[in-house]
């Protein structure tokens, strides 16, 4: 049976290198699957789940954003995040709590920002009268 290779990357690292005989994700205009013949294609992923199944195996994977191309047999999923769960249940609860982490972790970085704003703009206007 025809497989095609599989990379799943973030900027920090590549997280998954293997083979698979479908491939499905949810794209810009909804879900989709790929097969080892589909056409070349490329789309953008919003946040949402990937499977990769080979054979009678079936990986499950988060993923926070990013963009899947199709070139021949090789695909690459480029992607800020990706958290890969045994099972979906699972996945759920470990998305739920790492990125809710990582969502407080902005919102404290972006309460940081606009203090830091603040005291910007006010010495500008110190320094202007």
């Amino acid at each position: 049976m025809k497989k095609m290779k599989v990379d799943i990357v973030t900027p920090e690292e590549i997280v998954l290198q293997t083979e698979a005989t479908k491939i499905s994700a949810e794209g810009e205009h909804g879900f989709f699957s790929l097969l080892p013949k589909h056409i070349d294609f490329a789309v953008t992923l919003p946040p949402s789940l990937l499977t990769i199944t080979d054979e009678n195996e079936v990986r499950y994977f988060a993923y926070d954003q990013g963009v899947l191309t199709k070139v021949g047999s090789h695909v690459r999923i480029s992607c800020f995040r990706v958290i890969e769960g045994k099972d979906l249940p699972s996945l759920a609860e470990v998305v739920k709590d790492e990125f809710f982490d990582i969502q407080e972790e902005e919102k404290r970085a972006r309460t940081s920002l606009a203090r830091l704003e603040g005291t910007v703009a006010k010495l500008i206007r110190n320094l202007k009268g």
